[in-house]
């Protein structure tokens, strides 16, 4: 929990009160027993569940955070590396968000399912290894943003 309050305290939030309920929100996900829901979450912790919504409700730089937690968590000796990785989680249905077709590399073809975007980093300690993800975004189906604007829509736009 030290080096998650260095890190809150170095990225920009817009106020304390955000900060000690991440800083509550983290040890309740960490802390409680079931499922992680605000129902759950406020039946453990002191906090009422619109609340948990209302916080969560509002913005806040989780991409900050995880890179202030990465630095924070570097000695000079070790190495740093980007990596992108784009996911394939195969879904039926028609009303999933993002359902469309996307190439399944298990498979080696297009399958219906859900592609998710991973931006993670690679930290390397003479024969150790660490993965720290930082950033994921689901990918847009091509054909719900394209079709309304007549325009082809790539993942560079969608982020």
């Amino acid at each position: 929990m030290v080096i998650l309050k260095q890190a809150l305290d170095k990225i920009n939030t817009k106020n304390k009160q955000q900060k000690d309920f991440f800083m509550v929100l983290i040890r309740g996900l960490i802390g409680i027993t079931g499922k992680r829901t605000f129902r759950n979450l406020s039946r453990y912790m002191q906090m009422n569940e619109h609340t948990f919504s209302r916080q969560m409700a509002k913005v806040f730089d989780f991409v900050g955070l995880n890179i202030e937690m990465i630095k924070t968590n570097k000695s000079d000796n070790e190495i740093i590396i980007a990596a992108q990785d784009a996911s394939f989680l195969k879904k039926s249905g028609k009303l999933i968000y993002g359902l469309d077709f996307f190439w399944n590399g298990c498979a080696a073809k297009a399958e219906k399912g859900l592609e998710l975007d991973v931006i993670a980093v690679i930290k390397i300690s003479g024969e150790k290894r660490w993965l720290y993800y930082f950033s994921s975004t689901n990918t847009i189906e091509s054909s719900s943003e394209g079709e309304k604007k007549n325009e082809k829509i790539d993942r560079a736009d969608q982020n």
